[in-house]
């Protein structure tokens, strides 16, 4: 994910108006702070803070190297070269055949003498095992169509536990997972304004995090086209709020809502002539403020 660089009159600010435009939670975000708020010469106008921020990488977490588990054999092969009596002459122990294994791997003959595996066999058995182990003992990372299959299944299951019979569709498009499904009479996967649908995509998004390759994929997941049906009724109401404040030329501050909610506010109003668009508050319950253009922002667009 590209940075993104945003200012305003404070870094907290600056701050939410880069989580507005790349539609995340603050948890969610890397931020570098560029610049501090600060006062020009003889305190006449205060310079904007700047920030710097981009959607967090999740890093795949190496797993445990689990302690190999000793072989039968190799346990008999211990015991047999620390008992004293494994020295003794071939009068001790009855001699193995031409071609019986011992428990060392070593092949006995008739006469007692011990002849050792080709190395060619050893080497050709010890490369197959080190070609089915991970290197350095991390668990190997997926590809995004293995991720995408991954989360269809987990949102097809949580589907299924509801009790509902369902379609569970998905698409990769920008490196981006979609998870769509479809159905009748969903809504209790919905929840009030999406709150069970969002916690549903932040499960999803955790079940790839920890098997991901160095940038994650953002997963989308969509039921019965809630979040497109929401982002239209958004955008209408927005131009609505933005044609009253162009009307009265008194500011308007909206209900508190998520990142994704105020992402869409701030897009469909900024494409309006004579309003502008600021968050305000702390999340949960950060929200819009819609008011008129001043004349230098008139002159900056």
């Amino acid at each position: 994910m590209e940075w993104v660089e945003t200012t305003g009159k404070s870094v907290a600010d600056a701050i939410g108006a880069a989580l507005d435009e790349l539609g995340v939670d603050e948890q969610d975000a890397e931020i570098v702070v560029v610049e501090e708020p600060k006062s020009t010469l003889f305190g006449l106008r205060k310079a904007d803070a700047r920030i710097r921020a981009r959607v967090r990488p999740a890093v795949a977490r190496p797993k445990r190297a689990q302690r190999g588990r000793r072989s039968r054999n190799d346990r008999s092969e211990r015991k047999v070269m620390s008992d004293p009596q494994s020295k003794s002459s071939p009068q001790s122990a009855p001699a193995a055949t031409n071609g019986e294994v011992a428990a060392s791997g070593d092949v006995r003959a008739s006469n007692g003498n011990r002849q050792r595996r080709p190395k060619s066999a050893n080497r050709e058995s010890t490369n197959r095992e080190n070609a089915s182990k991970p290197r350095n003992g991390e668990e190997p990372t997926m590809s995004v169509d293995q991720q995408a299959e991954v989360v269809r299944a987990f949102v097809s299951g949580v589907v299924e536990r509801f009790g509902y019979v369902a379609e569970t569709a998905v698409r990769i498009e920008e490196d981006q997972i979609y998870v769509e499904v479809t159905g009748s009479e969903l809504g209790l996967l919905i929840g009030p304004r999406g709150a069970t649908l969002d916690a549903l995509q932040e499960l999803a998004r955790t079940v790839i995090q920890r098997r991901s390759e160095e940038h994650a994929p953002r997963v989308n997941v969509d039921v019965a086209g809630f979040r497109a049906k929401r982002a239209e009724a958004l955008s209408a109401f927005a131009r609505g709020v933005a044609t009253e404040v162009l009307s009265s030329g008194i500011a308007e501050a909206l209900e508190p809502m998520s990142s994704a909610d105020r992402k869409i506010v701030h897009d469909t109003i900024n494409a309006i002539d004579g309003v502008v668009t600021t968050s305000e508050g702390a999340d949960p319950r950060r929200y819009v403020v819609v008011r008129p253009a001043t004349a230098e922002e008139l002159a900056d667009a």
